[in-house]
């Protein structure tokens, strides 16, 4: 796989960690109270965990043809 193509990968994985960690926040905070926007912060990151998930699939397809008509040059 290309350079660009991989590091595009990696970049979307790494952002749908990060969305991840943001969907995974408990409710509460250390002090025992409610945070603010709970809800909208989950929705949030599971918008980007499924955005950065297709987007991984859309790179990743199109390195497909590369690696398989590769050998017809």
């Amino acid at each position: 796989m290309p350079t660009v193509q991989s590091v595009t990968c990696f970049v979307m994985l790494a952002a749908g960690c990060l969305s991840f960690s943001q969907w995974m926040i408990p409710r509460t905070n250390a002090a025992g109270e409610p945070t603010r926007l709970y809800s909208r912060r989950r929705a949030m990151a599971l918008a980007g965990m499924g955005l950065s998930g297709l987007c991984f699939l859309v790179t990743l397809a199109q390195a497909i043809p590369n690696l398989v008509l590769g050998g017809c040059e």
